[in-house]
């Protein structure tokens, strides 16, 4: 281009859309002296993993993101680079970038219209708004509190010519009458600060916050109060719930409003969410699918979060629930050589308000699949959810411990991503005794005794030659296997086990049985 026009080099605008404008973030950070400014219009960075630099070999220097002015566009309507984009935006602040995000109303993934944007060239001659500007730009919301206080953080800046010695915030909960917090400090143009909201009183149940921008340095309003306001939800539970609790996810129902919540909210594919297509009854399960076709989450969570359960005088309380899962395999040749993607499901259990995290249960791949084959050689996004008939549904029991926290329990249901998997699940029962437990019983004759035991148990067969045992903990562990002997009675050494609630299964040439056995 030097060769042919009379570039001025001081005055190159790098321009990218989509993965253009990832790519043009990418090199506009690595180079900046060489560029006046960055227009990126939707920029395509691949998902939240990406946008906070989780790959090694693709990373954005953000360090250098206040050398030059950076213009971004993105379309309301564009829901797959929402999260994204929304990231990259709160990382550009977070290193005090010159940087405008000009969200258009009623546009989806492409370029804007120029009247859409005009006031690019005005802005990277000068980035500052004018007069005073604070914006809000992240609300870092704990979305579940054990507590009736609530210490919200805020993240805002400065976008405006004139310092900021004091911002004062007017919040409210459930669009109450407005308090004041005032922050005191200083805040140049395109600085930023992170604001911890004093000690706010909140009701049990579902609320909702609302944060403003007052008054500026004591007297002054915000001159373009675009970015001045923020909303969201948050849940409030004090009181534990008795068991037994049991949701089965219809979808008649706020899910939130039910004490269940999802976090974080970073994409709207791998995000649990009601199904009403596929569930084990009623008309609604809960589910989460993956894929390779989209971005690249590998590692990332999804949490389906329950009420907390008032576990303190139960010993032996477990979770049931239905599940439908199965991962992906592609085949020769779509790669060289077969390639399996799975994601994992684990459950924990959280004591009180957070302080202690238990894994119950840790399954992934082959061993979590309830389907006999894998979904193959999926390119599509409409096959990549593998729907489930009545036979690729499994109750899976898992034993919860007595936890420490005279303030009861929650459990998370955990959805590590793998780039392959879809996951249902329905009827979560939490109780206590014998509920959820499966009990197959197709040996006649057969007794089992004594149960509940301590340090050994008989096994005693009148019609049929037994042939093997298995014992099982709830998160289905294998605690002990082996072979009969032949003889009609047998014994079976329990005494290193610990306490709780085991499953025993018997196989002989009649059948199969499966016995809940309890460890005193």
């Amino acid at each position: 281009a030097a060769s042919q026009y009379n570039v001025d080099t001081t005055d190159i605008i790098l321009q990218g859309f989509s993965f253009g404008g990832r790519a043009a973030l990418k090199f506009g950070l690595d180079h900046p002296a060489k560029f006046k400014a960055l227009l990126l219009n939707t920029p395509a960075v691949q998902g939240v993993k990406d946008a906070v630099n989780g790959h090694t070999l693709y990373q954005f220097n953000y360090k250098n993101a206040g050398s030059l002015p950076i213009y971004i566009t993105h379309g309301d309507q564009d829901i797959l680079y929402t999260s994204p984009v929304d990231s990259v935006y709160e990382r550009l602040v977070l290193n005090n970038a010159h940087v405008r995000l000009n969200r258009i109303v009623g546009i989806g993934h492409e370029i804007p219209v120029y009247k859409k944007m005009s006031d690019f060239l005005s802005f990277i001659d000068d980035q500052t708004t004018g007069g005073y500007d604070a914006d809000i730009v992240r609300y870092y919301n704990p979305y579940r509190l054990c507590t009736s206080n609530l210490d919200g953080k805020v993240l805002i800046r400065n976008a405006g010519k004139k310092s900021i010695s004091s911002l004062e915030m007017l919040y409210s909960i459930n669009n109450s009458t407005p308090k004041s917090y005032t922050w005191t400090g200083s805040l140049g143009s395109f600085e930023h600060q992170i604001i911890s909201l004093n000690a706010i009183k909140v009701p049990e149940g579902v609320d909702s916050l609302q944060v403003t921008v007052g008054k500026i340095n004591g007297s002054f309003t915000d001159s373009f109060p675009r970015f001045n306001h923020f909303s969201d939800s948050f849940q409030v539970q004090n009181t534990a719930l008795s068991l037994p609790q049991k949701e089965t996810f219809d979808s008649d129902s706020a899910l939130f409003k039910k004490g269940w919540y999802v976090a974080p909210k970073e994409f709207f594919l791998d995000l649990w969410q009601l199904d009403s297509t596929s569930r084990k009854s009623g008309d609604a399960s809960i589910a989460s699918f993956n894929s390779i076709l989209v971005f690249d989450n590998s590692g990332r969570k999804s949490d389906l979060v329950s009420p907390t359960y008032d576990l303190g005088t139960i010993s032996d309380a477990h979770v049931s629930f239905d599940l439908a899962y199965n991962y992906h395999k592609f085949t020769p040749p779509y790669f060289t050589a077969d390639v399996v993607f799975a994601d994992t499901l684990e459950i924990l259990m959280v004591e009180g308000c957070g302080a202690k995290a238990t894994s119950l249960f840790r399954k992934g791949g082959k061993d979590l699949a309830t389907f006999s084959v894998p979904n193959l050689n999926s390119i599509s996004l409409a096959t990549d959810q593998s729907l489930p008939k009545d036979s690729n549904w499994k109750n899976i029991t898992v034993n919860i411990p007595h936890p420490q926290a005279s303030s009861g329990a929650y459990l998370i249901f955990r959805y590590i991503s793998a780039l392959g998997g879809s996951i249902n699940l329905d009827n979560v029962v939490v109780s206590s005794g014998t509920v959820g437990i499966e009990e197959v019983s197709k040996i006649a004759g057969l007794k089992i005794y004594p149960n509940p035991a301590k340090d050994n148990i008989s096994i005693e067969s009148i019609n049929s030659p037994l042939k093997s045992y298995t014992i099982r903990d709830l998160s289905g562990k294998t605690m002990v296997t082996g072979a009969f002997n032949g003889n009609s009675l047998n014994q079976i050494n329990i005494s290193t086990f610990a306490a709780g609630v085991y499953l025993l299964e018997i196989q002989s040439d009649k059948g199969r049985h499966i016995e809940k056995l309890i460890v005193r």
